[in-house]
């Protein structure tokens, strides 16, 4: 590689062999690195706290599946039915709030971010 001969490593070095394993991956986070820099040029609000918060929230679930399913497969135990329950989980608690007034008020979430405090009202709805 070209990059490695340039900083001085010698041919078939270690640099050369990470660059060379991990292609794929570096080119994915240089992406992705790309795309926050353009992103926080375009926005003035992109960088903020509530908004990296927001984004950390809303990933939370998928993160929390990913760790569940990764020890899964560690285990052996292959289950590829995993988006399946996630979706009826999904349809199941829409139609309980929806229909059978159950209400989801997290004061957790009222500590650390004031703009979404919600509490529980009267008609059985959560209001900021």
């Amino acid at each position: 590689m070209e990059l490695a001969k340039k900083l001085g490593f010698k041919e078939n070095s270690s640099l050369e062999h990470f660059l060379h394993v991990y292609k794929t991956q570096i080119s994915t986070l240089l992406a992705l690195i790309a795309l926050c820099v353009v992103l926080g040029f375009a926005s003035e609000s992109f960088f903020r706290v509530n908004n990296l918060l927001t984004v950390l929230l809303q990933s939370s679930i998928n993160s929390i599946i990913a760790i569940g399913m990764t020890f899964v497969i560690i285990t052996g135990g292959i289950d590829l039915s995993v988006g399946s329950i996630v979706a009826l989980s999904a349809a199941v608690m829409g139609e309980m709030v929806v229909n059978k007034g159950l209400t989801i008020c997290s004061h957790n979430y009222c500590s650390w971010n004031r703009s979404y405090c919600w509490t529980y009202s009267r008609n059985g709805y959560c209001e900021s």
